[in-house]
């Protein structure tokens, strides 16, 4: 008796307890609420299973994630806004060339977290905006990655053969006059968003056109220069690139063809890469899907990579994938995979 004594009078000050801090915490929550309801948060979340049908893979099979995406856009006016985006995903084999010839290899863990975007964004006349900060790739990820829309199942070529970085720090001015009309002039470090700018201080410098003559039809081209510090075999590097976009339901088409000049900053060493996707609509949920990469994908040598299978949507935000690939790029025989793709936005 005296220990259920004893225990019904300790419960009554933790209760007490924790109802004063949940009513203290009330007040805070909805103040953070109403702070954070002028922006939003965003977030992306891919996973899979694959397995090869070569006994030379290894692993044969696995589970894994592809790439976990956080991120929080805030607009202060209709004339200044700033987007925020962290990216968890397998940087562990990036390599790369820097624009004084330094090569490396970037090693962080099988999944790390870095900073892909930190932006603010000044409208400042009508038609011209002004970017400042770390900025996503003007050469894939704003136009042909969006046509492509299966992100959860693989990135497009030119991220997935290396032709350029996810992102960089710089600035971008656009022109956009009209809604079928957008050009972008960008300077940037060029060392992509792993690396600070080389001690040299050799910037890359674009410029891209884009062109929506009608609803359902893009077309794009794009240009790029980087200089390198004078050394053996080093070269300044460019990158020329089109696309074309056809997407009027059911159908979903886009070609890409891209030319590197002097890739990593190698003299003569040029990559050549074209890049086919489609999409048909079954019904309101189903669609078929293909994709073939070809060119000099990971080496001198020219080879492939090809995706083709069936996307399951729901609601716009939910989407499952199984698919059947193949390639050679990274050896001299075909290799043949099956995958089941899982992808989340919100």
């Amino acid at each position: 008796m005296q220990l259920q004594s004893l225990t019904s009078t300790m419960r009554l000050p933790v209760v007490f307890l924790l109802t004063l801090l949940a009513g203290l915490s009330m007040p805070a929550q909805a103040q953070l609420a109403t702070k954070l309801g002028e922006g939003k948060f965003f977030g992306r979340a891919y996973t899979q299973f694959y397995y090869s049908f070569d006994d030379a893979v290894r692993p044969k099979s696995a589970f894994n994630v592809r790439a976990g995406i956080l991120g929080y856009e805030y607009t202060l006016n209709p004339k200044i806004s700033i987007g925020i985006m962290y990216d968890v995903t397998r940087t562990t084999n990036f390599k790369y060339t820097d624009s004084s010839g330094v090569s490396g290899y970037f090693e962080g863990s099988k999944y790390t977290a870095y900073l892909k975007m930190c932006q603010i964004k000044w409208n400042f006349r009508p038609g011209f905006s002004l970017l400042v900060g770390q900025l996503l790739s003007t050469q894939y990820l704003l136009t042909q990655d969006k046509w492509w829309g299966m992100r959860f199942l693989d990135v497009t070529a030119q991220e997935r053969f290396g032709f350029g970085m996810p992102a960089d720090f710089g600035m971008a001015l656009i022109y956009q006059p009209k809604k079928s009309i957008k050009v972008t002039a960008s300077i940037l470090n060029g060392e992509g968003p792993f690396r600070n700018q080389d001690d040299d201080g050799n910037y890359l410098y674009l410029v891209k056109a884009e062109y929506a003559p009608k609803e359902g039809i893009q077309l794009m081209g794009y240009v790029d220069y980087e200089t390198v510090t004078p050394g053996l075999l080093n070269a300044d590097k460019m990158n020329l690139l089109v696309f074309a976009g056809y997407k009027i339901k059911p159908w979903m088409i886009g070609i890409e063809a891209v030319y590197a000049q002097n890739a990593s900053f190698i003299e003569n060493y040029n990559r050549k890469l074209l890049s086919v996707f489609g999409s048909y609509q079954l019904n309101q949920s189903l669609s078929l899907l293909g994709r073939i990469d070809y060119g000099n994908l990971n080496s001198t040598r020219e080879t492939y990579y090809l995706i083709g299978g069936l996307q399951y949507t729901l609601d716009s935000n939910y989407f499952v994938s199984l698919n059947y690939r193949q390639d050679n790029y990274l050896v001299n025989s075909d290799v043949p995979y099956i995958y089941f793709n899982v992808g989340l936005h919100f």
